[in-house]
């Protein structure tokens, strides 16, 4: 369920005009679904040995927020976490494919009558494009399951 929240944003990214959006939502796409899980699973696990401190600030100046990277979290959490950025992407496409499967005349038509673009994606968009998402989703949902296996491997 995670993966498929999370792969909305990333959907509505590709879909936007911005082109910086686009660029970043492709390459986490293109980069998640590339690599195999059990990698992104054994990164995000040895994260901490290959930065032991995190930070967010401006490059080679001022750090605003340090984290402490040293301590992993608990395994399940990490499970979790690889699990929902791998799923993320695959359900970035199965929900961009399904917004993009929407006519561009219900697009116009709902511009024409004159409704906001929240309400236009909201009421009119994502009830026809959710037609597509559903059954598309299904497969992926229920193959889910199998690369669960993966979390004991990487203890």
């Amino acid at each position: 369920m995670l993966g498929l929240v999370g792969g909305v944003l990333p959907a509505l990214a590709r879909l936007s005009a911005n082109p910086v959006l686009r660029s970043v939502s492709w390459t986490y796409v293109w980069l998640l679904r590339s690599v195999p899980l059990i990698v992104v699973l054994l990164f995000l696990y040895n994260l901490g040995a290959l930065y032991p401190t995190l930070s967010i600030g401006v490059p080679f100046g001022p750090a605003f927020l340090t984290f402490d990277a040293s301590r992993p979290a608990p395994d399940v959490v990490i499970a979790v976490v690889g699990l929902s950025l791998a799923e993320a992407a695959y359900a970035a496409e199965v929900v961009r494919a399904g917004l993009l499967s929407v006519d561009q005349g219900q697009h116009e038509a709902a511009a024409a009558l004159g409704l906001p673009g929240r309400y236009r994606f909201t009421r009119i968009v994502l009830p026809q494009a959710l037609r597509a998402i559903v059954p598309s989703h299904r497969p992926r949902r229920r193959s889910g399951w199998a690369p669960t296996t993966c979390r004991r491997s990487s203890n």
